[in-house]
């Protein structure tokens, strides 16, 4: 399943939505499909500003933090909606993907932490990791909707760009071992992180980089959440990054020096809740042979990014000065 985000389709409810993708190119309100479900309703106290929405979290909250009949039940639901649809019985409206107007897949409050540095990996012992990855924090105020256009806020200063594969968090992790950190995992997106390289080697100085990540909306994430809760996810998924159609970034789960379970348990340390992402990227890849791996990439206005994955679609963006 796919979980897209996008403005309100209905009339005179100004509210974000969550839309869950049926088939290839259908997408259901995530409340019809909650009702066709008999699923609850999100807490409805007065007191809540965000009553009767249907954030992020606490869809996840939802699907990975209760047994797995809540997910099937999702899943029958959704099919058969789209069935009905398909026999033009009178039921919920269904709405193309191409037709949306995407939001970048994140709550305001989320943290994102992205994983980065090849340089602690060990190439003795068969490339294990010898010291504990390290990464940054990017705001959410940092990351841009999918589609929408970047601009770099100084185009004579230097900026790159890397693929990185995020990781969102489907339920609370507090200290989780090893062996229990998949059970986190709700499902993946994709993020082109655009870094301000000036501004990157001024605060190495100094051990940060706060500033040159953190360029408001530079940093495109979606085009949705993939679901796959309780580890079952491609192990094999590839990430394939392309500037003006030409690849430059290839990697898949296989090629990180930190796995996902890892680095899920190691960051757990810092209390990761719905909706919080961790990214995985081409800093932390292993070059392969036949794989493409320049990281960082640089780029410039006029340049058109794309990151792709099949499970999860294609994130793309043009750069303006």
């Amino acid at each position: 399943m796919q979980l897209f985000v996008t403005d309100s389709p209905r009339p005179f409810l100004v509210r974000r939505t969550l839309l869950l993708q049926g088939n290839e190119d259908s997408c259901l309100d995530l409340k019809d499909v909650l009702d066709c479900a008999g699923l609850p309703e999100p807490d409805s106290r007065p007191d809540t500003p965000d009553t009767g929405r249907w954030t992020i979290p606490k869809f996840l909250s939802l699907i990975c933090g209760r047994p797995p009949e809540s997910r099937e039940k999702i899943e029958q639901a959704l099919a058969l909606l789209v069935k009905e649809k398909e026999q033009k019985k009178n039921v919920v409206k269904i709405y193309p993907q191409r037709s949306l107007d995407l939001r970048k897949p994140i709550e305001p409050g989320s943290k994102v932490i992205v994983v980065g540095h090849r340089a602690p990996v060990s190439r003795a012992q068969g490339g294990m990791a010898g010291k504990m990855a390290n990464g940054f924090f990017k705001f959410a105020s940092a990351l841009a909707d999918p589609g929408a256009e970047i601009r770099l806020p100084d185009p004579e200063r230097s900026f790159a760009a890397d693929g990185v594969l995020g990781v969102v968090i489907g339920k609370r992790a507090e200290r989780v071992p090893i062996s229990e950190s998949l059970s986190c995992v709700a499902g993946f997106t994709l993020l082109i992180d655009v870094t301000d390289r000036k501004a990157f080697e001024e605060e190495s100085r100094t051990n940060n980089n706060l500033l040159a990540k953190n360029h408001f909306q530079l940093s495109p994430i979606g085009p949705s959440l993939c679901l796959a809760t309780e580890g079952q996810f491609d192990r094999g998924m590839e990430i394939t990054l392309r500037v003006n159609g030409q690849v430059r970034q290839q990697f898949s789960l296989g090629d990180l020096a930190y796995g996902v379970e890892e680095m899920v348990s190691t960051f757990s340390r810092l209390i990761l809740e719905p909706g919080d992402i961790l990214g995985l990227g081409a800093t932390i890849a292993r070059a392969r042979p036949g794989k493409i791996l320049e990281s960082p990439v640089p780029v410039k206005p006029g340049d058109v990014l794309d990151v792709e994955s099949r499970s999860i679609g294609v994130l793309k963006t043009e750069i303006k000065g």
